[in-house]
């Protein structure tokens, strides 16, 4: 008896979280690292030396949530992505040492399952997994006094492994407050990083370096959930 009791108790608190659905913003600040191949690349020859730094960067966008149950939710939403990868230029013959930054963009669509874990009364453990359909609108290249920096995207569409873990807390009428930390992982090299160099003195006197790149980042993250708004039935008069 106790037992069917606890178990109507369940579904009838799992019922009324299904169906709800949630608007929130996102806000990521990509974290340099080496996981995964995420960087650095360095690549030149005798006088030539080329280094490419894992990115730093940030990543904004909207989030729509939809709950199944009050453990498990399904996740889809538009994301801008900003990639800033340093780069570090030498050659010892010109005397040449500069430092710059090259910029690339991304729009991403998540699509992500999450798996919730109870740790309070207001506080939850999110475990997220899911995939992301990246957009690449373009090609970079940064020109300098005598040598270029390309990145040359393999496809303007390409699929990412999203995975994360984070802690929220829920509250009626502020909203829903997230800070947790996430992987993203395209499935392949997004593209190619070259270096052009060429003297002006002598066209003779030209290189080229490509190495491919992961495009893999490591974040931070913060999310904000709007509350959701409750339906007021006025009252009818006869």
């Amino acid at each position: 008896m106790i037992f069917i009791l606890f178990l109507s108790y369940s579904l009838l608190a799992q019922e009324k979280r299904k169906g709800e659905t949630l608007f929130g913003l996102e806000v990521k600040a990509l974290v340099p690292g080496k996981i995964l191949n995420a960087g650095p690349i360095s690549m030149g020859d005798d006088s030539i030396d080329v280094t490419v730094k894992s990115p730093n960067g940030y990543s904004i966008g909207m989030i729509v949530r939809h709950s199944f149950t009050k453990m498990f939710s399904l996740e889809t939403g538009l994301h801008l992505t900003n990639r800033y990868y340093p780069v570090q230029f030498e050659n010892s013959n010109k005397g040449i040492n500069s430092a710059s930054k090259i910029q690339l963009v991304s729009y991403e669509i998540p699509i992500q399952w999450l798996l919730y874990i109870r740790l309070g009364e207001q506080i939850y453990m999110n475990t997220i997994l899911g995939i992301s359909l990246d957009i690449f609108p373009t090609d970079v290249t940064v020109t300098e006094d005598s040598y270029a920096y390309i990145i040359i995207v393999d496809s303007w569409i390409q699929g990412s492994l999203l995975a994360s873990v984070g802690f929220e807390y829920r509250t009626e009428k502020s909203g829903f407050f997230y800070m947790g930390a996430s992987l993203h992982r395209p499935f392949k090299e997004i593209g190619n990083f070259s270096l052009s160099y060429y003297n002006n003195n002598s066209l003779s006197e030209y290189v080229n370096f490509t190495s491919p790149i992961t495009g893999t980042y490591l974040s931070i993250d913060f999310r904000y959930f709007f509350p959701k708004r409750e339906k007021v039935v006025e009252p009818k008069y006869y």
